[in-house]
Formats: structure tokens, sequence, C-alpha cells
């Protein structure tokens, strides 16, 4: 089958190719290429999105969503490997809780799903999980969601995750302070010392203030093993005095100010990578008063669109830099490999529309649920197929055919 007119970076040059694949292979890259496919019209072919942080509600949670229909809203939107985050029930604390949820994954996920574990028992931060049994078995350890305010816990967990090579992943949000900018900043500021004494791979989750990007810039100079994730919603949003709760998440939405502080992170690469913090909760609870809705939003489908649209069309950050901030970045902070465009790879890959654009509309979302401030707004980037292990996983039909060239 071959692929033609696509955008693809070859050593961060773009070149407009057509790309044949077989099997599972991409066997050619080429120009004029003869056979049957797809023309893709200059749509950028990337390997797809490695999101580190995600929620799937599966064991546990199921009337929010499943591993088989957030996967599928995954493939989507060209998310083909996500981190599993652990409020689950049973949360991943031991060997025996994470089997639950890794069968569910074996049997019903469409995308690699790589699970965390919580890193304390329950997520309760009281109780240590046990780390060495699950060291193998999860990329990290967190307890997302909930801050760990009892440093002894925090600290000892840092030492033993420090012994296995692994990271941590911190939801800062100290307690006392609410959701407030100040529990994100007097979080990361405590955590970092300790980070740096312990010496563990330290990670923060979905950061959102000016002066937490300040704090991980000084760590970073100061030679702390430290990264930072920022979400798309944090990149192009800001406090608005919404009262639809589809506009509730945590952290929230922060100021202006601490809007243009996270995309100036993400361009100067004081923050590592983007995350999509995909958070599906069921449209009653999202018609909840303000007060009483869950925090959260879904963001599989719209990772790519928001970045195209805010950083790429915008002229900060060129389509290289997008699949380091969506991909490669993310791969070499866990050591895993990212899905790569050349002869000889897997056929592994979405196609983006970075032309086109148009508007996000509910009834194409095909997450379990429907919870996203990006409704009806206009963006480029959406994806139009994906690609994978050379199998066509998702195709928009209302712009692409079959044909013979």
């Amino acid at each position: 089958m071959i692929f033609k007119n696509v955008l693809v970076l070859f050593d961060g040059e773009k070149r407009t190719v057509d790309v044949e694949i077989e099997k599972d292979t991409i066997v050619r890259i080429d120009s004029n290429l003869k056979g049957e496919g797809f023309d893709l019209k200059g749509g950028f072919m990337t390997g797809g999105a490695i999101d580190a942080h995600a929620h799937f509600r599966d064991p546990g949670f199921t009337a929010k969503g499943t591993i088989a229909t957030e996967s599928l809203s995954a493939v989507k939107g060209g998310v083909f490997t996500a981190f599993s985050m652990p409020n689950l029930n049973p949360v991943p604390d031991s060997v025996k809780n994470l089997k639950v949820q890794k069968q569910i994954i074996d049997k019903d996920s469409r995308i690699k799903i790589l699970p965390y574990a919580s890193l304390t028992v329950g997520e309760k931060g009281k109780e240590l999980s046990d780390i060495e049994g699950l060291q193998n078995k999860v990329v990290a350890f967190s307890d997302d969601g909930k801050c760990v305010n009892d440093l002894s816990v925090l600290k000892e967990g840092m030492q033993r995750v420090a012994k296995t090579g692994k990271i941590i992943a911190s939801h800062a949000e100290a307690a006392g302070y609410s959701d407030t900018p100040l529990a994100e900043i007097k979080a990361v500021e405590r955590e970092l010392i300790l980070a740096k004494e312990t010496k563990v791979k330290y990670h923060f989750c979905h950061l959102s203030t000016a002066e937490s990007f300040e704090l991980v810039r000084q760590a970073k100079a100061d030679k702390v093993d430290v990264t930072c994730e920022v979400t798309p919603h944090h990149l192009s949003l800001a406090a608005c005095g919404a009262t639809d709760a589809n506009f509730k998440m945590n952290p929230p939405l922060r100021s202006k100010k601490d809007m243009l502080a996270t995309v100036n992170a993400i361009v100067g690469g004081v923050a590592d990578f983007v995350a999509t913090d995909h958070a599906p909760h069921t449209r009653e609870e999202k018609s909840l008063s303000w007060d009483k809705a869950p925090y959260g939003i879904i963001g599989f489908e719209t990772l790519y669109p928001v970045l195209i649209t805010t950083l790429y069309k915008t002229g900060l950050m060129s389509l290289n830099d997008i699949e380091r901030i969506t991909s490669k970045a993310v791969a070499a902070r866990v050591g895993i490999k990212p899905n790569k465009i050349a002869v000889g790879e897997k056929a592994t890959f979405c196609v983006l529309d970075v032309c086109g654009k148009r508007k996000y509309t509910e009834k194409e979302i095909l997450s379990k649920s429907v919870n996203t401030p990006f409704i009806g707004m206009e963006m480029y980037g959406f994806n139009v197929l994906s690609v994978i292990n050379g199998k066509i996983e998702y195709i928009r039909t209302e712009e692409l055919c079959q044909t013979k060239f």
C-alpha cells in the first residue's frame, strides 16, 4: 500500500515523499511510486505520540471510560503509546493488583499502554507500595491526583525508587492551599530539595505556574535529575470565569501570565514534553455545579490540534520540535524507542492535516466521555489516518478514499 504526498522529516528537514508499506513494514520512501493507496495531500506523517499521563479508568471506574474505549480515542488522536495513571480500583500498589489491569490491557487495548504503579498503598500517602516487586513491571511510580504530603514517606520512597533506577512522577499540590498556584509552587520547591538529596529520577506532572518553571530551571542548572510536563490546555487556555465544568481540571486553568509562562517553558526547553492528562468523566458528573463536578478533561483527540495550532502555526515551534515534545523526549526519559518513519521500520504512524482548519465536534468523539472545553473550537492539525503495524486503525473517511496511482 502506498501513501502519497506525505510530509516527512529527514534529519529535521521537511520533504514531501511517497511511502510504501508491505505487511507491517515500511519498504520504500521515494517519489512517484505506483500502486494502490491514499493521497495525503501534504499531510505530516509522524510516528505518533507517546502520552506520559493518561487516565483509562479501567479497572474500577468503567462508567467514565474503559481500556477499549479510551484506547480507540487514542488511536483516533494519533497517540500510540500511553502511560496509565494508577488511580484505579484496585490501585496497582502490588503485583497482584497490577495484574488485574494488565489482563484488561492485554485483552482490550488498541495501543501500547504502560502502567504506572502507585508510590503508596492505596494512594493514601502513608505506607509505601511494593516498589521492589513492581519495578520491572511498570514505567514509573506516582500517586497522581494526590500529593504525598508526608515528606518522611516521600523521602523514603525516593530513596527506594532511586535504587531501582525508576522515576517518581509527582502531582505537586501541597496540602492546605487548595488548588491555588501556591499549592503547586510549595510542593515543587520542597520536593526538589528531596530529589537533589536522594538523587532520584524525578518528574513533575502538568506544571502550570511561572514560579514552578523557574524552580525547575534552577534545579536543572544545579544538576538535579528532574523533568516536567505541560498539558495542551495549560498551553492554550487561561482562566476565564467559566462555569461549564468541562473547563474544570487540576491544576486549574491559570492566569494569562502563567499560560504564557507555560508556552515559554516548552518552547525554551524548561518543560520537557507535553502530556494530555486525558481524564474521562460521565456527562452526568460534568453536568453538576462547578463546585461539585470532578476535575479533568479528555485530551487524546485534541493533543495534536492544540499543539499544531498553538505552537506550530504561530511559528513558535517547528514540526521537528512537535515530534520531540510529543514522542522523542518522553521516550528518552523512560528508555523506550519512539516510532520512526524510515525504510525497515514498523509501519506505525499517523498523518496530521497541518494546513486544513476545522471545528472539533462532539459527535466525532470516540472516548466514552465528552468532557472537553475544545468542542466547537477551530484548529489545525487533526489526525486523518492512523496505521499501526501496517494496519489502518483509523481513517477520516470524509477526507480520504483509496485510489490507484
